[in-house]
């Protein structure tokens, strides 16, 4: 993991464990939020990305 956040200019790391620890979620609920997470993470970078280019 650690080659891997040296070699990244992001890196959007998820911890399923901790999400069905602390929130109670079911497996499917965790998959489905750390999901959720990952596309807002690629919407945001396409957004600014895009802004960047205006600017």
């Amino acid at each position: 993991m650690q080659k891997l956040k040296e070699s990244t200019n992001l890196l959007i790391e998820i911890d399923i464990d901790a999400l069905l620890e602390k929130d109670l979620l079911t497996l499917d609920e965790a998959m489905k939020t750390a999901n959720d997470a990952v596309l807002l993470a690629i919407k945001a970078v396409s957004v600014l990305k895009s802004v960047s280019l205006i600017f």
